[in-house]
């Protein structure tokens, strides 16, 4: 919960009040990675090797990623998950957006999934007060050629301005 004056403004540079939510343990971390994350070339560095890793399936990644940087920023990696961490920001007086971040799909399966997903995600958040917003890319409802389509104003073929009109 961040501190207001009277007039409704918010103050976020009372960190005592900002991470009142978090332990210490938790804040230690989040230094950490931060730290770690504010080095350029460490960062470089991860993101080539991070992929490479994803690309190889090697067995440590999903491991490490899990206790690094998902914590920082993810609240679970399904939205029964999330509701935990919903829940303990709401305690906080913190409104949550839920954002479903898949995108760049163009298999039609999986463009489907991905607006089911955000439907449900949708559902959740009208019966949810904590949950004011959500937010998804049009690159995981779209396919990436219809969009450049679009965007370079392009003639649709017959069938791609189906696809884009059924979310």
């Amino acid at each position: 919960m961040a501190e207001s004056d009277p007039n409704g403004i918010l103050d976020f540079s009372n960190t005592e009040i900002a991470f009142s939510n978090k332990s210490d343990k938790e804040l230690k971390k989040t230094a950490w990675l931060f730290h770690l994350m504010n080095n350029s070339n460490l960062v470089k560095l991860g993101s080539k090797f991070g992929l490479l890793a994803i690309k190889f399936r090697l067995p440590f990644t999903e491991m490490a990623v899990r206790n690094t940087i998902f914590p920082q920023f993810c609240g679970g990696e399904n939205l029964l998950d999330c509701q935990k961490t919903i829940d303990k920001l709401y305690d906080y007086d913190t409104l949550t957006i839920l954002d479903y971040g898949a995108e760049g799909k163009t298999d039609e399966d999986d463009l489907d999934a991905v607006m089911q997903e955000t439907m449900r995600a949708i559902e959740m958040a009208a019966s949810n007060n904590s949950t004011p917003v959500v937010s998804t890319k049009i690159t995981g409802l779209v396919d990436n050629e219809i969009l450049e389509k679009l965007h370079y104003n392009k003639i649709l073929a017959e069938g791609e301005n189906g696809n884009i009109n059924t979310w």
